[in-house]
């Protein structure tokens, strides 16, 4: 308490802490656990299924008492119980501190049933919490959140990143067609250079003068600019936070080697650390020639903060165009995606396929044709429309879409995303089992809450 949070003191315990201290705990707690005694006898699975059973009572009739007491609903009530519901640190440090008393008679006060027991309760309960948390978060997120107002966004700027110069004509005149009609404001593009590369800062001027000709021949004016970083992310992060642009225009990344990234480590950094909408725009037919434009849109997009900003952009491109725009979405994402379009795009030639809102690209690869473009949201990790099965995507489109133009969009989030590194083509190994567990809990929450409003 007597160190400041910013003080370098504090900084130096907190790596001590976590890279020495913690580590040697577990590993410590892990080589005192018998693994026989704990499936050698039904003893510690007895008095593991007590000390689980009882944790879990007593964290519900608490949660359940508290919501009696200060009227709240159900679903406060889940989160409140998730939330508070795991045990870690406190509860096996005083185990241990049981097991290490020795009774006059030279028995301990814990014996290692408890301690086992201990270590299974750690985990069940760590677990539990986990997925009673994001259930009834995600819950009660769509029930108080509103969705946003639907009205196109008056002020847009979009930063087109530029690296190879086959993408500048595609990227440039893509931006174009999503850009807002008859807009004052200039376009921008950057190149982003390591700050020793000469012959690489030549070529990002190249670059950015390829595009200044594109966007003038619309009667554009573009700001360009060659930034030196030590890092290519970098650069481009802190150039979309130093002039608060409201979207990232970037190409899809070319893969060098089967092992490598399918998103690739610039477009995965910016991701995890942007919380900005992020279009990434691969063509293989000019612009001008595309003919439909296929939206896959999960379920529940409507609900993110950047709903309505990629729906008029999209809009836009279909309008610009002069195609047919089909949307393969949930029915609750089609109603509000056609009361919009009906408002603001009256004109559009749109058609809606209805769908679970899942993963739907290995249908839509057989009504996809070289000059079509496919348009696939997508969510960031956390996310309230995030699934696991976004993970398949980067497969799928290797699979299906290698000669159909495509676009993927990241829309916009509330908050920036988790400072670790996670890939969304690099699944978690119990996702499936995750998705089950969670799909089962929330069958028994909906007849747990129909209960209750019955009553």
């Amino acid at each position: 308490r007597l160190i400041p949070h910013s003080a370098p003191l504090m900084h130096h315990l907190e790596f001590v802490g976590n890279a020495l201290f913690i580590p040697y705990f577990l590993i410590g707690v892990g080589m005192i656990i018998d693994l026989r005694v704990l499936f050698g006898s039904g003893e510690a699975l007895k008095v593991a299924a007590v000390m689980i059973t009882m944790a879990l009572a007593g964290k519900w009739i608490a949660s359940w008492v508290t919501q009696k007491a200060f009227k709240m609903s159900v679903l406060e009530r889940e989160l409140m119980f998730g939330l508070s519901n795991a045990q870690a640190a406190a509860t096996l440090a005083a185990v241990l501190v049981g097991y290490n008393i020795i009774l006059p008679s030279g028995e301990r006060l814990l014996n290692e049933d408890v301690l086992n027991g201990t270590i299974l309760l750690i985990l069940v309960t760590c677990v539990v919490s986990s997925l009673i948390t994001d259930v009834a978060a995600r819950r009660l997120a769509l029930q108080d959140g509103n969705i946003n107002e639907s009205r196109p966004l008056d002020e847009e700027s979009a930063l087109i990143a530029l690296a190879y110069p086959d993408t500048v004509d595609d990227l440039v005149n893509m931006a174009l067609l999503m850009r807002k009609d008859k807009s004052d404001a200039p376009m921008s593009a950057i190149n982003v250079v390591l700050d020793n590369d000469d012959k690489a800062r030549e070529k990002g001027m190249k670059l950015l003068e390829a595009a200044s000709a594109v966007a003038s021949a619309a009667n554009v004016q573009m700001q360009t600019k060659v930034r030196l970083a030590t890092n290519l992310a970098n650069g481009i992060i802190h150039s979309m936070k130093e002039n608060d642009y409201s979207e990232l225009v970037v190409g899809l990344h070319m893969q060098n080697s089967p092992s490598e990234s399918f998103f690739g480590p610039v477009l995965i950094s910016l991701l995890n650390r942007l919380n900005r909408q992020i279009t990434m725009i691969r063509c293989t037919v000019p612009v001008n020639t595309i003919r439909r434009i296929h939206v896959a849109v999960p379920a529940k997009a409507q609900f993110e903060a950047g709903f309505y900003h990629w729906v008029e952009r999209v809009a836009r491109l279909a309008v610009g165009l002069g195609c047919r725009i089909i949307y393969h979405a949930h029915p609750d994402t089609i109603r509000i995606l056609q009361r919009y379009l009906e408002t603001y795009h009256a004109s559009i030639r749109a058609e809606y396929v209805q769908t679970d809102g899942g993963n739907e690209l290995k249908r839509i690869s057989r009504e996809v044709r070289e000059d079509h473009m496919l348009v696939v949201v997508l969510a960031r990790r956390g996310s309230i429309s995030f699934r696991p099965s976004f993970d398949h995507i980067p497969r799928q489109i290797k699979k299906y879409y290698m000669n159909t133009g495509l676009m993927l969009i990241f829309p916009d989030v509330y908050a920036e995303a988790a400072t670790k590194d996670v890939s969304v083509n690099e699944p978690l190994t119990t996702d499936l089992r995750y998705e089950a567990a969670k799909e089962w809990y929330k069958s028994w929450l909906s007849r747990s809450n129909g209960k209750e409003e019955s009553q």
